[in-house]
This record gives structure tokens, C-alpha cells and sequence, in this order.
């Protein structure tokens, strides 16, 4: 007891020195004090309740969900600030400072101090939570994380693990943060010497629902309805010239909404392209700062300016903050520590650690006028909105197209803030996120190296999305507007594993598993041309080159314009399957039913040929030898890969325990990979 009071005061007293400290450094430099909490000045929790039904987890105990509000002020004079665009039009408070709210959840043992010391930031995905999906295993929750009620696995309560979520994305316009439940921020309207702001906005619309007409939601208001001002072109696919729709075919129904008649001679898959004057920028950029004062807010204050308890306050500090971030967040996280957001002015460290999953080449729209974060550039969708801009890679290098030199490291390394980061991606990332641009040099003659603090990691054949968890669900899975059956592999057994790792490897000073990943070194990451060349003729699926082609973009004009030369893109060796190689292989496709693709063809009726989303494939093997030759299929059958049954599982096993023995896979999650039956009954 005497040890943990002892504790508690130093604590205290360290954290009355920092504020001291800081204090003097804003006199100093004529700014005003910041108040107690660090940038965030009160946390109200509307709503406590027992989660997962009182259920007790190990030592951790039960768990309970926190919901609320936090609310934070920043000095747009602050140096941490000053790069936060549009903040300086943003309105202040009497104090001089621009205020903001956002939504806010934990997920917490009821005795925080029977956890395990770590506190978990899942960044927000359109308003909807990862952690509890990806690494607990639950189901994927469309309305916030307060509504998950099945614990899953429970990989975070078993492990003691502490949640938090807070909504960075402000409520603008936006069809996805439009829906009750989701967590979002409330950031201000910039406004330039006491007039709005005005600029010209791109939308883009394709996979429109059946008739006549349509309906899109603006993300930033019109500034007028002049018809005369704005533009509607379409196109079939991206790479086609487009044909202005004439004033007729559209109208404004008001500011925020326009209503389109379905342009004759296009399917559903078309693009449809929106030109229009915009206003009421919201200032997207604080969304950054946001995190990083409301992170931390519960590593270091005991309490907000006006008394209230950090919520998340246990007896001693947290031994590790982890970052974690998929597919739209990781992109985030990763843009956080390029754009320097993992410190603050007076040195404080943010995250130890960050998991960033299936980000591919990308950064994100964040810190701009009028942001749209939503939009990530693939070859069929949103193909020309700026996300993958140099630098690509952790290392710094030159882009030999513009000259510059830069590297997403460079800020974080100069500020000594730069954390332990994971990079996770899938086969999908390859074809539609531009992946091989992290691991090569601009001009695609050779490997970057990877610095100490970041890890590598690409599971083959996974897709972005997927169904399900279960396999046995791929021959009946719904196509939907893709050609093949939609890819049924997931990468969270992995995320789980290495989650594990990148905690012992901030914590403990274990070293992780090392980066595995195709790469030019080794012959596993190759041209498209290359690729074709060696695909197995599999029948009615041959080879399509279609891939997210990267250029360097020209944003001063809009539509933007692709400039030359392309930058080189590489996809990684597939076998005989046609299955991918090269980097963590998975037991399905190291012991394989059939051939598993991060890509998967649109449909006819929906942009055909184009890449489908994110959507990955899969083309089962024949069941029969016999089936086999009367298919021309040179992939050998099912009955000629395996025994029976029994040799199958066997197989499976063996496949997945590897995996466990280099790292990679969690011996609990060991069971599910052989727990498949052979479709042929007789095997």
C-alpha cells in the first residue's frame, strides 16, 4: 500500500512539474495557458453500463462501457497547431482558442487496476470501431462500438486490455456519419475574415441504385444554386473520356442534395462526376490534434479543468499506449506520424506502438480545405482523390518524377517521437492500393529498406474484405456486383498474432517476428507483364492487368489531371495455383481448396472488367480428376491434392502450427483452419 501511495505521489508530482513547465513555456512565448487537461478541457460520461452481461474475464475481471463526450480547445498559435489548415479562420473562444466536441467510448475492467496496464486507441472507420471486430473476432459492428454485446474470443478482455474511441471526422455532409449511433466529431466552419469560405468540390458517384434517377448527398454545401456554376459528366469506366450530361439531366434539390436522371446508355457501374462551388469548410485537420490531446488526456491528467476524474485513471500510469488503425484509420495513423502528431510541445510521446492494417501506399485526405476522408483512391472508384501522394515509404527517399525527398519517418525522426509501427496488408492492397510503392524506390529499380522500428507484414491471398471467417460459406457466397465468388480468407488471425507481438515488442524489448512480405530481392514481387506470363490457364478466368495505375497527380485543376511518367507498380509471384507467394502464407493457401485473389472482376451491368471494390476472389479447384479434364483445368483436383479427410486436416494443421512457431498465428486460433470438410464426401 505504502508502495502504490508512493507511486501516486510521484506521479502527481511529475505531472505538477510538466505543468509547470509548460506553463512557463506558453508565458514565455506570450501564449495563454492551456488548462489542466492537456488540450481537452472537460470529458462528460453520459452513459455507464456493464458490458458483455457482466461477464467476468480472468483477472481483468468484468468489463464496463463508457459513453459520452470529450471537449477540447486548441491554440491555433501553438507551434503543435500551426500546420492544421484553416484552424487560423476557425472562430475562438474569449481565450483565443478554437473549441470542438466529439464522441467518445471506453471499453474497461470495472477495476481498472486489474488490467494489464495497456491502453488501446482504436481509430475510428467511418464512425464504427476495429478492435472488437479485429482482434476479438466479434461481429462487425455497423453502429459503434457501444452496441457490441458478444465478446467473441475475447481477446481483449483475457489480456486485460483498456479502449478507448473518440470520433475524429467532422459532421459535415456524409452519407456513412449521417446514421444514429456512430461516433463523430463536431470541429468548426472556417470562415475567412467573417465571410464563408468558397472553393471548388469534386463528388463522384458510381454503383447507383436501379431507375430512372438518383439522389447524392453533398459533402460540403453549394455556395449557390446556379446550375451555370457546376458540371455533370459521366463515364463508363475510369479511364474513358467523359461526356458532359446536359443542365437538364440534373437539379439541385437543395444546397446539400442534387438529383440525377440515370444517363441513357450507361450501366449502374458508371461514373458520374459533380463539379460544383462549395463552402463551409469544416476544419478536418483538428481531427489529428484531437487524438493527440484526448491520448494524452488519459495517459497523463488526473483530471479536466473542472474537476472531473480522468475516467480512465488507474493507480499507477499506463505502461504502453497502442495505436491501432484499419483500412480508412490505418491510413490515418499512419498520416498522424507523418504529419507529426505523435508529440506535443512540451515533448510528450503519444503512441509507443501502432498496428496499421490494410493502409496499402496510402496516407489520407485529412488536413485539407475541404477533406474528404472518405474517398480512397482504387482503379474503378474515387481513382483521382489525393490519398497515395510521396513520400510512399518509412525510409526517406527521392521521388525521381518530382525531386523531392522525403519518407514518412522524416518529421517524427527529427521530434524523436516516432513509434514501434506495424503495417499489415493484403493481396488486395497490391492490385488496388498501390502497395509495392512502401517496400521499392519511386523509380522501381530496387527494395527500400525498412527501418528498426517498423515491421512488414502481408498475408498472400487475403482480401480487404470478406464475408465471413468460415470457408466452408465460399461456393454459396453472394457475388454481388464481382464476377467471382467473393474471397471468404480473413487477415485478422494474423492482426491477433502480431497485436501480441508489437505489445511485448514495445513493453518487453521482445523482437517481433521479422517483416515478411514479397519483395524485388528474392524474385517474389514482379511486373504485371511478368505476372501475366505465368498465370495457369484456368478456364474462363484469364489474366486481367487491371490495377490501380499511379501517376503523379496536377490538384489545380478538377477534375485532376494525371501527369506522366506512371510510377512502377509490382504485383507478387503466384504458383501453379495461381495462388500468391512471398509472404505470410496462410494454411488455405499452403494447403489450398482452390486459387484465393485479392482482386475480383466487376460484373457485367456494373463498370465490367474493372476492379470490384475491394473484393477479393475465389476459384475453386475440380473435385474429381475426372471433373478436372473435362474442364481443361491444369490446377490438379481435390482428390489428387489429398487422401482423404483425415490427410487434409492433417495438413492444415501442420500448416497453421508453422505459423505459430514462426509468430505469426496465435496457438488458439490453430482449431479453425482444419475444421473444413473436403466437398467430395468419398475423400
Amino acid at each position: 500500500m505504502k508502495t502504490n501511495m508512493k507511486r501516486v505521489g510521484a506521479l502527481g508530482f511529475g505531472i505538477a512539474l510538466m505543468g509547470c513547465a509548460l506553463a512557463l513555456a506558453y508565458h514565455a512565448s506570450g501564449q495563454s495557458k492551456p488548462t489542466s487537461g492537456f488540450g481537452i478541457t472537460r470529458i462528460v460520461i453520459a452513459n455507464r453500463h456493464s458490458a458483455f452481461g457482466g461477464k467476468s474475464f480472468g483477472s481483468a475481471g468484468p468489463y464496463e462501457m463508457l459513453v459520452g463526450t470529450a471537449y477540447g480547445e486548441l491554440d491555433p498559435k501553438a507551434p503543435m497547431n500551426r500546420g492544421i489548415v484553416n484552424l487560423q479562420f476557425a472562430p475562438v473562444n474569449a481565450e483565443g482558442h478554437v473549441e470542438y466536441s466529439m464522441d467518445i467510448t471506453f471499453l474497461k475492467p470495472v477495476d481498472i487496476n486489474k488490467g494489464n496496464g495497456r491502453l488501446i486507441y482504436d481509430v475510428i472507420n467511418r464512425g464504427h470501431e476495429k478492435a472488437l471486430s479485429d482482434l476479438n473476432l466479434s461481429e462487425f459492428s455497423r453502429t459503434g462500438p457501444e452496441e457490441v454485446n458478444d465478446p467473441a474470443t475475447a481477446f481483449i478482455m483475457k489480456r486485460g486490455y483498456t479502449v478507448a474511441w473518440s470520433g475524429w471526422e467532422g459532421e459535415r455532409s456524409d452519407e456513412v456519419l449521417s446514421h444514429p449511433g456512430l461516433l463523430k466529431a463536431n470541429f468548426p466552419i472556417a470562415m475567412r475574415n467573417g465571410k464563408p469560405i468558397t472553393g471548388v468540390n469534386r463528388e463522384e458517384i458510381t454503383d447507383t441504385p436501379a431507375g430512372p434517377s438518383f439522389t447524392k448527398l453533398l459533402s460540403y454545401p453549394a455556395a449557390n444554386l446556379d446550375k451555370a456554376a457546376a458540371s455533370l459528366t459521366v463515364r463508363e469506366k475510369e479511364a474513358d473520356s467523359r461526356e458532359p450530361l446536359p443542365a437538364s439531366s440534373w437539379n439541385y434539390i437543395d444546397a446539400t442534395h442534387v438529383r440525377i436522371n440515370a444517363a441513357p446508355g450507361f450501366d449502374r457501374g458508371a461514373l458520374y462526376e459533380f463539379i460544383y462551388p462549395a463552402t463551409n469548410p469544416v476544419v478536418e485537420g483538428m481531427a489529428y490534434a484531437s487524438i493527440r490531446d484526448f491520448v494524452l488526456f488519459l495517459h497523463h491528467a488526473a483530471s479536466d479543468s473542472t474537476g472531473q476524474p480522468n475516467p480512465l485513471r488507474p493507480a499507477s500510469s499506463f505502461k504502453a499506449i497502442l495505436g491501432m488503425g484499419v483500412s480508412e484509420s490505418g491510413q490515418v495513423v499512419k498520416d498522424f506520424v507523418y504529419q507529426d502528431f505523435n508529440i506535443d510541445d512540451s515533448g510528450r510521446k503519444v503512441f509507443d506502438g501502432i498496428m496499421g492494417v490494410v493502409s496499402g501506399s496510402g496516407k489520407i485526405q485529412v488536413n485539407a480545405e475541404f477533406a474528404q476522408p472518405g474517398r480512397v483512391s482504387r482503379q474503378h472508384e474515387d481513382h483521382l482523390y489525393p490519398d497515395d501522394e510521396f513520400p510512399f515509404t518509412y525510409a526517406t527517399t527521392t521521388d525521381p518524377i518530382t525531386g523531392k525527398t522525403d519518407g514518412i519517418l522524416l518529421k517524427c525522426t527529427k521530434s524523436h517521437s516516432c513509434p514501434k509501427i506495424f503495417q499489415i496488408d493484403t493481396d488486395t492492397e497490391v492490385w488496388q492500393r498501390r502497395v509495392s510503392l512502401v517496400v521499392t524506390d519511386p523509380s522501381g529499380k530496387a527494395s527500400v529498406p525498412i527501418p528498426d522500428n517498423i515491421r512488414i507484414y502481408r498475408p498472400t491471398g487475403m482480401p480487404h474484405n470478406s464475408n465471413d471467417l468460415e470457408e466452408t460459406n465460399a461456393g454459396t457466397a453472394d457475388r454481388g456486383i464481382c464476377t467471382e465468388l467473393r474471397s471468404p480468407l480473413h487477415y485478422r488471425f494474423y492482426g491477433r498474432a502480431l497485436f501480441v507481438a508489437l505489445d511485448r515488442w514495445v513493453t518487453e524489448g521482445v523482437e517481433p517476428p521479422p517483416s515478411l512480405y514479397p519483395n524485388l530481392k528474392d524474385g517474389t514481387l514482379i511486373t504485371i507483364e511478368e505476372a501475366a506470363k505465368i498465370w495457369p490457364a484456368i478456364p474462363g478466368v484469364p489474366f486481367s492487368p487491371v490495377i490501380n495505375r499511379f501517376h503523379l497527380m496536377d490538384f489545380s485543376h478538377q477534375p485532376p489531371v494525371e501527369l506522366k511518367p506512371e510510377y512502377p507498380l509490382f504485383v507478387p509471384r503466384t504458383n501453379a495455383d495461381g495462388n500468391p507467394v512471398g509472404g505470410i502464407e496462410p494454411p488455405e493457401v499452403s494447403v489450398p481448396l482452390g486459387t484465393y485473389s485479392g482482386r475480383n472482376p466487376r460484373a457485367k451491368g456494373f463498370a465490367e472488367g474493372e476492379l470490384c471494390n475491394l473484393a477479393g476472389s475465389y476459384i475453386p479447384f475440380a473435385v474429381t480428376k475426372k471433373e478436372r479434364l473435362a474442364n481443361h483445368d491444369p490446377r490438379p483436383s481435390i482428390e489428387e491434392r489429398y487422401k482423404d479427410q483425415a490427410d487434409f486436416v492433417a495438413k492444415r494443421k501442420q500448416a497453421a502450427e508453422k505459423l505459430v512457431q514462426q509468430g505469426y498465428l496465435l496457438p488458439e486460433d490453430v482449431p479453425g483452419f482444419s475444421a473444413v470438410t473436403l466437398p467430395n464426401p468419398q475423400l
